[in-house]
């Protein structure tokens, strides 16, 4: 299992029904190995061996804008 932690800023805080979407987003991108959505914080945090520049573009694709 990978060490490798990305954490990016989803503008929260974020509603249930977005918490869910920006989830199915996140667990079809290749390498993610496990996911948390800080709903209260609008944090999203990824184990893995995938990079803030991939995660960015797959949650934009899912129209969800990163922040930071």
């Amino acid at each position: 299992m990978t060490n490798d932690v990305t954490t990016l800023s989803i503008g929260g805080p974020v509603c249930r029904r977005c918490v869910r979407r920006v989830s199915r987003v996140v667990r079809d991108v290749p390498g993610v190995v496990a996911l948390e959505v800080h709903a209260d914080l609008g944090l999203l945090r990824v184990r893995g061996p995938v990079g803030p520049v991939v995660l960015a573009a797959a949650l934009r694709c899912g129209g969800y804008p990163v922040t930071g």
